[in-house]
């Protein structure tokens, strides 16, 4: 694996040092995929309140139509 940004490379025979930094970019990587999913699992909650608050009222608006 090469960074082109950083001039690093990373293969099987690197120094240790080079292995810690690819397993820390790693981790970090990964610990910013799961907040990501959190925040979406989050959004995906609010929105699924926020359409059935928006079909009750429509609901009821339907229904005061039927009696008036």
């Amino acid at each position: 694996m090469k960074f082109l940004k950083e001039c690093q490379t990373y293969s099987q025979d690197s120094s240790p040092v080079a292995k810690l930094m690819l397993s820390m970019l790693g981790a970090v990587a990964e610990f910013e995929r799961s907040i990501i999913r959190e925040r979406q699992a989050e959004g995906i909650a609010k929105a699924k309140v926020l359409v059935e608050l928006v079909w009750l009222s429509w609901r009821h608006a339907w229904r005061l139509r039927l009696v008036a």
